[in-house]
């Protein structure tokens, strides 16, 4: 019998499971599954697993465990999230990997390559070195029909990603943010594209035509934004989500708009309002937000990244003390505190238990706190990962190198925290319930 691969030619969206599966096996053949990669400057990624035939004759990642190899035991997208580039064997290795910086996708650990251009692997199924089987799959973000528009003329700039013509009609549309890295996000926004969710990702800052730091933002900017999407989107409900200092922008808009937007979902967010971010400096100072003409109030946060006061871990230097020394005092929480009890609508909070970049998990517990002193706890959902970091991704990636970031921007190695299987499966669940979250907000 002829071993066999069942893989698909089209490509399959980060959302799917890609069905890692073998036929024509001999029953209890031990056999390899690799799974192989070569990104954008031709590094290769690389990830095995030893399984064993079923008695029918096949292996199947979803119920086969893997006897060793990239990961051990059951995992239904192990080959996928255990992948890691050649060479990176531990986590000198794969700081180093960072901090060169041969692709920008590698400063955060993944795979060199255009997010929004299909990333192309081959699967073969070997027994030692012959090769049994060999096929090949892509995966991408934008599905189908899904239409991609640069935003460079208008007072809003970024990326819209229209759904497909054929899409049922979505009654709402949602608003993406990055975080401290600037630019545009091109991660979340073209999957919820690609399931007929309209998507405006706006460029806050370090994008042409916009403020080269987080400082000073004006908040009437993202008024901006709401107008171009029920002109464009031709809807009226907004919703706005962003990560990490974007979760932070998430709840001020929420919180200080309720009219524009109607809820959000708030990945690896903050409680309280934090100092803007000079990057190049590496300081964080002067206010991050301005509505109507007057600043924010803020906790300023003295982030020591080097020298013996910095704390030091085999990941990076790992910041969250530093919040949590100044920006999580009671003096704090009522200076800068985001009054999530004025949003209009509910709230989806998503964080790591491990975060070592700042607490997320510790301010998304402090924004259910808050909304049940005013009575409002049915308003919101936390879902705090265990051995999850700052790195919440999109299915489908490598999470071998969860632990690290090398900031584009700050150009320093910092701690995320978090484990490889976990933060993939935090990945899934995430979308999963990010999806469930917006139909339900755009419901009739």
């Amino acid at each position: 019998m002829t071993v066999a691969l069942h893989l698909r030619p089209e490509p399959y969206l980060y959302s799917e499971w890609v069905p890692f599966r073998a036929s024509g096996l001999a029953p209890g053949q031990l056999v390899t599954l690799e799974l192989e990669h070569i990104d954008d400057v031709g590094q290769r990624w690389r990830a095995t697993a030893e399984l064993s035939a079923d008695a029918a004759g096949a292996v199947d990642t979803a119920d086969a465990p893997s006897r060793r190899g990239s990961y051990l035991g059951t995992s239904r997208d192990g080959l996928l999230w255990s992948m890691a580039p050649d060479g990176v064997a531990d986590f000198r290795d794969r700081t180093a990997f960072m901090a060169q910086g041969r692709s920008y996708m590698h400063m955060v650990g993944q795979p060199g390559g255009d997010k929004l251009q299909p990333r192309l692997h081959t699967l073969r199924v070997r027994d030692g070195s012959r090769v049994l089987a060999e096929g090949s799959f892509s995966q991408t973000r934008l599905g189908p029909g899904v239409r991609v528009q640069e935003l460079s003329e208008s007072p809003v700039r970024g990326l819209a990603f229209h759904p497909a013509p054929g899409a049922v009609p979505a009654r709402g549309a949602v608003l993406s943010l990055t975080g401290s890295g600037g630019g545009v996000e091109n991660s979340w926004a073209p999957l919820l594209a690609s399931h007929g969710i309209p998507v405006l990702s706006a460029a806050t800052f370090a994008w042409p035509g916009r403020p080269e730091l987080m400082q000073h933002i004006d908040l009437a900017y993202f008024e901006q934004a709401a107008l171009w999407m029920r002109q464009h989107f031709g809807v009226q409900r907004i919703a706005v989500q962003g990560g990490s200092r974007g979760g932070e922008l998430t709840l001020v808009l929420a919180a200080w708009r309720p009219d524009l937007f109607c809820g959000g979902v708030a990945m690896v967010p903050f409680h309280n309002v934090v100092a803007g971010f000079d990057h190049l400096r590496n300081v964080h100072e002067q206010p991050s937000w301005v509505l109507n003409g007057q600043p924010l109030a803020y906790a300023d946060v003295r982030v020591t990244l080097s020298g013996p006061k910095a704390v030091h871990t085999p990941d990076g230097i790992a910041v969250a003390p530093d919040y949590l020394r100044d920006a999580a005092s009671a003096d704090a929480d009522a200076r800068c505190g985001i009054p999530v009890e004025r949003c209009s609508g509910p709230l989806l909070l998503l964080s790591g238990r491990d975060d070592a970049m700042w607490p997320s998990a510790y301010g998304g517990d402090r924004v259910i706190d808050r909304l049940r002193r005013h009575g409002l706890a049915h308003r919101a959902e936390h879902l705090a990962f265990e051995n999850v970091g700052h790195y919440l991704v999109t299915p489908g990636q490598p999470t071998t190198m969860c632990a690290s970031l090398y900031h584009p921007l700050a150009k320093i190695t910092l701690a995320c925290g978090g484990q490889p299987r976990a933060t993939a499966e935090a990945g899934r669940t995430s979308l999963n319930r990010m999806l469930r979250f917006y139909g339900e907000l755009f419901a009739d």
